[in-house]
């Protein structure tokens, strides 16, 4: 399991990122499931993609910054990867590109 933190800001290509770790294609019920019930209640949210393997994850508000607390389950041949995400969404403010 790992068990860090990532920029709020972040959360969308935070997810896409692990879906990618699994070849799962994160689509906008995902989204909007994980958003109102972690965004709008300022709690935790617990989710799991499954694509060619099962990732489990759960992601918290830590009220008063701009950090979400995250858990993540997944295969030991997967943590490399979900361990770099997790660096990279700490490291940068990521952004979509305009069209």
């Amino acid at each position: 399991m790992i068990a860090d933190w990532i920029w709020q800001d972040n959360l969308d290509p935070f997810l896409t990122t692990l879906g990618w770790a699994v070849d799962y294609v994160v689509d906008d019920d995902d989204r909007q499931a994980i958003d109102t019930e972690l965004l709008d209640t300022g709690g935790a949210s617990r989710y799991e993609f499954a694509g060619t393997s099962v990732l489990k994850f759960e992601i918290a508000v830590d009220l008063g910054t701009e950090v979400l607390q995250v858990r993540i389950e997944a295969l030991k041949e997967l943590e490399p990867k979900v361990e770099m995400a997790v660096a990279i969404f700490q490291q940068f403010h990521l952004r979509k590109r305009r069209a």
